[in-house]
């Protein structure tokens, strides 16, 4: 892609993930991140409409990105879903815009941080690690990606709070969200 000039949309997942050099070609086809871009777009188009297309488990499943970007570096992101959970789940159109402003600024001000992945930019694997040996070990069949995530973010909260990186009442807000939204239900 050396030299191109091209322009991304994102047409079934949360939006944020169009922000970034490291990107996926075909989530469905159980190759997520084996073959993407290596250059930055000029332009990302973000159509919040689109979300209304989604299945209400793929939009909760893409809900998941947005949560981490507000457990990682956005509390007013965060607390957001707290404040506005039902809104947020009945895509009410200015939570959406909302949430999809908040998400791609912060996911933006990190990759342009650290473009090369040297610090910083580890952050936003949050939930991935684990999330993708879910999906790799459900060959890419049971759980959508942002699943995946939610259960790679509680796995996350649980390793943080058992070897003291983060204290009870912090993991329990961080995990409430994934439980609230009901990604155990969503998953089957």
């Amino acid at each position: 892609m050396r030299g191109l000039t091209w322009c991304r949309f994102p047409p079934q997942s949360w939006p944020s993930g169009c922000i970034g050099w490291r990107q996926n070609w075909s989530e469905s086809l159980g190759w997520e991140e084996s073959a993407g871009d290596v250059s930055h777009p000029r332009i990302v188009l973000i159509d919040p409409e689109v979300l209304h297309t989604l299945s209400e488990r793929a939009y909760r499943a893409g809900l998941y990105e947005a949560l981490k970007c507000g457990i990682i570096g956005d509390f007013d992101l965060f607390l957001r879903f707290e404040q506005k959970r039902s809104q947020i789940l009945k895509r009410d159109p200015v939570e959406v815009e909302g949430l999809i402003a908040q998400s791609v600024k912060l996911k933006a001000e990190i990759v342009s941080a650290d473009e090369q992945e040297g610090g910083l930019r580890r952050v936003l694997n949050l939930g991935h690690t684990i999330g993708h040996a879910l999906e790799a070990e459900t060959g890419y069949r049971s759980l959508l990606h942002g699943e995946a995530v939610a259960w790679g973010l509680i796995a996350a909260t649980n390793i943080a709070l058992t070897v003291g990186r983060t204290d009870s009442v912090t993991a329990g807000a961080s995990r409430m969200p994934c439980s609230a939204s009901a990604v155990c239900r969503s998953s089957r």
